[in-house]
């Protein structure tokens, strides 16, 4: 280094140590790396000798001081240009004593913690509190006056933190104090509008703080805005109902002209008789078929609103004998076999298993192209959730069919089958995404097709 103190050239040795290369733009001074409140630059452009000897605290490249015996020796003696060779080496733990300076090198870095602390709790957005005993606000940190639109933090300061409730949110507020001061840490939601009235609604953990005697001295509140998650819960809520007034609508409003035509039309072919053309019959078991039809796509679109809105339970199913009773309410024909391999006992809505078994089966056997046929129904443990899966031996799926069979009103059929909605695989679906799995579909050898899905333990 040269007699200002730059380092100039340096072993791998004090690189890894320090963590600082030369090779950056910035000059290295060896003064950087020595605590400030040592006057070792000062006593160093005191000495004239050609040796320089000391023990010192150097920092290294995680901020932590080693002491180390340094000895620089003057290399060359031009005017203005002298240079100096140096040697570090380590003070073995045992051997170093504590001196003044580590003592105030834990003093400094403990005073960094706190201003670290400090740090992130002014920089917060949330709205800290700090209370005394008697729910006096003692403390707000500054991102909790932005939000709360407090232009003068004196105008609250010492007021009581209740005041700023009102009605039941302030019995909520009061619960939580309470709570607090008996030493447990409790949370609640409540509204409170800001110092100029700005509606907010809070999410609020209230803690007590404790000293080194376990006492409780102060209690912290820790506020976070959740308006937006509020107007987007009443705004769920408003669709809701909505949707609850649409549903009853559907269910009895369309559904009883339906009931209307189907007996009208049973009743005009029942007084007719045999009077009835063919032409005209025909015309009937049409009309008949359209209605039943029409009947089924209410139906599903009423199990399709509900998804995600009913309170189901969650008990204990067997998948063996929920499957055998899919088969018995289903009652498939006799040339149908429908086996299963290491079906898992699993703690699920029974309910909502049910309606994705009973599609997928009824699919198989619906859409078989011939009059037997076989349909396989297993399961995969996985640490989670089961990977489940229902393969038939029917004439498949079309590659550029699979993506379009999942979407509402899609068919491979005639819009005039009276027995395939087009609902069922979206049902199916929309039940399995609702409840965190996934849903696809893979080829099955020799023929036929495989629904797969997942399926949380």
């Amino acid at each position: 280094m040269d007699r200002s103190g730059q380092i100039h050239l340096v072993n791998t040795a004090w690189e890894n140590y320090t963590g600082r290369s030369l090779l950056t733009a910035e000059p290295s001074f060896l003064w950087d790396l020595i605590p400030s409140e040592v006057q070792t630059k000062a006593l160093w452009h005191n000495c004239s000798a050609q040796t320089w000897q000391s023990q010192l605290h150097l920092k290294d490249a995680w901020d932590n001081y080693n002491l180390f015996n340094l000895e620089l020796e003057l290399l060359t003696t031009q005017e203005h240009a002298s240079l100096w060779i140096g040697t570090a080496s380590s003070v073995p733990k045992a051997i170093a004593e504590p001196t003044l300076s580590d003592y105030q090198q834990k003093e400094i870095k403990l005073q960094r913690n706190v201003e670290f602390v400090r740090r992130i709790i002014e920089s917060s957005p949330d709205c800290i509190k700090v209370l005394d005993r008697q729910g006096r606000l003692l403390y707000m940190n500054h991102g909790g006056q932005d939000i709360m639109e407090i232009d003068d933090f004196t105008q609250v300061h010492y007021s009581l933190w209740l005041s700023f409730w009102q009605d039941s949110d302030r019995l909520l507020a009061e619960k939580a104090f309470t709570t607090a001061k008996a030493g447990k840490i409790t949370k609640f939601d409540g509204y409170c509008a800001t110092a100029k009235g700005t509606p907010r609604w809070w999410e609020v953990v209230v803690t007590p703080m404790l000293d080194e005697n376990d006492q409780i001295q102060e209690i912290l509140c820790v506020s976070r805005d959740i308006t937006g998650r509020k107007i987007a819960e009443k705004a769920l809520q408003k669709r809701n109902q909505e949707l609850d007034r649409f549903t009853y609508i559907v269910s009895h409003d369309l559904k009883a002209p339906l009931r209307g035509i189907a007996n009208l039309a049973q009743w005009i072919s029942e007084d007719l008789g045999d009077l009835v053309a063919d032409e005209t019959k025909e015309y009937l078991d049409l009309l008949g078929q359209r209605v039943k039809r029409m009947d089924a796509l209410i139906d599903g679109l009423l199990k399709l609103s509900r998804i995600g809105r009913q309170e189901l339970p969650v008990e204990s199913v067997d998948m063996t004998q929920l499957l055998q009773e899919v088969i018995d309410s289903l009652s498939p024909p006799a040339s149908f076999k429908i086996t299963s391999v290491a079906l898992p006992v699993l703690a699920t809505k029974r309910l909502l298993l049910n309606q994705v078994l009973s599609n997928l089966i009824s699919n198989a056997i619906k859409h078989h192209d011939r009059d037997t046929g076989q349909i396989e129904v297993t399961a995969r443990d996985y640490d989670t959730h089961y990977q489940l899966a229902i393969a038939d031996d029917g004439p498949g799926i079309p590659p550029t069919e699979r993506e379009r069979i999942f979407e509402i009103f899609q068919t491979l059929e005639s819009s005039s089958s009276t027995t395939n909605t087009g609902i069922g695989l979206a049902l199916v679906k929309k039940i399995i995404h609702e409840e965190g799995g996934q849903l696809w579909l893979q080829e099955n050898s020799p023929r036929g097709c495989k629904f797969c899905f997942t399926w949380a333990k």
